[in-house]
């Protein structure tokens, strides 16, 4: 893919849509051919799928007698592919299909596109979610069809009324309530995204708000790790199930040193480049307001695993416009974001290799399923 990105500076637009394409065809090959044994969640699911998991209560169950947790969206999902096949490759295959056609489709037509893909990838923990946190990343990739079909019918469309008989956003609305039916966690993204679709910001407000999120990161990095902590706490007590698995999960997950100071700058600088050649239309796509919203969150609470859960679709639209065109007219521009990318490669390499003692380190010593 690096080398993708050096040759995409020159290439025309259709070149740069191969070039992703075939990026994301090397990508849903590296997902769907995972051994069942890659990832912390793949062996769960896998049973699941292949009705090889012996108990279900909080677990996972299988399709036939799915965990108290499992929505009745994915158990339906499931079913249905079941009937072409009982190999747990067959349904990654099916899931890293469906999630980068959908990739495809948000950032193509974009010459740093191959550049954006491979940030979002490398980006915290994207990579172990969308690859492992299967219910959560198929419904993420139907969120994002939803998002795409509802921008095609607000493209076209001059009037209010006019959206309210377009068929792409009846299919939009099935696919967003679909999206929920598989991971409860999405319906918290429909008031959000429709909340950042209307509100109107500058870019003074913007440079403020992402400079007062970086200092309150650096200096008050423990204090934000205890507010999350008490946040999941309090959750626990709420009388439902599914929050109090959340709750007790990830109550205590907020490690007290977060990311380091220069972490932060390296992720946040190329957000302020982005501001600064950002014209009108990008300035106010709902593009870019999930870039500002999922970063300030990220820099709060980066000392939390989870939170790359929680941003996780916002930072999927926010990186399909993170990279600038200008850059590609400027040289010392263009080698400044390479020395972006070789550092977070670096960084998700070290990342992923902490312990290897953990199933972390299944990522780093991937085998394809017909390994295992």
């Amino acid at each position: 893919m690096f080398f993708l990105i050096i040759i995409s500076r020159n290439a025309s637009d259709k070149q740069c849509n191969l070039f992703l394409s075939i990026s994301c065809l090397v990508w849903a090959m590296i997902f769907g051919l995972r051994g069942h044994d890659v990832g912390n969640d793949t062996p769960g699911y896998a049973g699941f799928f292949e009705l090889t998991n012996s108990s279900y209560g909080d677990g996972y169950g299988t399709y036939e007698a799915p965990g108290n947790s499992i929505e009745w969206g994915f158990v339906a999902f499931c079913r249905f592919l079941a009937l072409f096949s009982d190999s747990a490759t067959f349904l990654f295959v099916v899931h890293a299909t469906f999630l980068f056609i959908v990739i495809y489709l948000l950032y193509k037509d974009n010459r740093n596109s191959v550049m954006s893909l491979l940030w979002l990838m490398i980006f915290g923990s994207t990579l172990s979610m969308l690859m492992v946190a299967l219910r959560q990343s198929i419904s993420t990739a139907f969120v994002l069809l939803s998002y795409i079909l509802f921008d095609n019918v607000m493209q076209r469309c001059e009037t209010k009324r006019e959206i309210f008989h377009e068929r792409q956003f009846i299919y939009a609305m099935i696919c967003f309530v679909f999206a929920m039916t598989i991971h409860r966690t999405s319906i918290i993204f429909f008031p959000i995204m429709a909340m950042l679709y209307f509100i109107r910001v500058k870019k003074r407000f913007v440079y403020v708000a992402l400079s007062i999120t970086f200092i309150i990161s650096v200096i008050f990095t423990n204090l934000l790790s205890e507010i999350f902590d008490t946040f999941m706490l309090l959750i626990g007590g709420v009388e439902n199930e599914h929050v109090n698995l959340l709750a007790d999960r990830y109550g205590d997950d907020a490690e007290r040193e977060g990311a380091s100071i220069i972490s932060k700058v390296a992720f946040i600088a190329p957000i302020y480049l982005m501001t600064y050649f950002a014209d009108d239309e990008k300035f106010g796509s709902l593009n870019y307001k999930c870039l500002i919203f999922g970063t300030i969150l990220f820099l709060l609470f980066s000392s939390s695993t989870v939170i790359t859960r929680i941003i996780l679709v916002f930072m999927v639209l926010g990186y399909s416009i993170i990279i600038p065109s200008e850059i590609n007219d400027n040289k010392r521009m263009y080698f400044l974001y390479l020395i972006f990318t070789v550092y977070y490669l670096w960084r998700a390499f070290v990342h992923l290799a902490v312990d290897l003692g953990t199933m972390d380190n299944t990522y780093i010593l991937y085998r394809f399923v017909w390994e295992n």
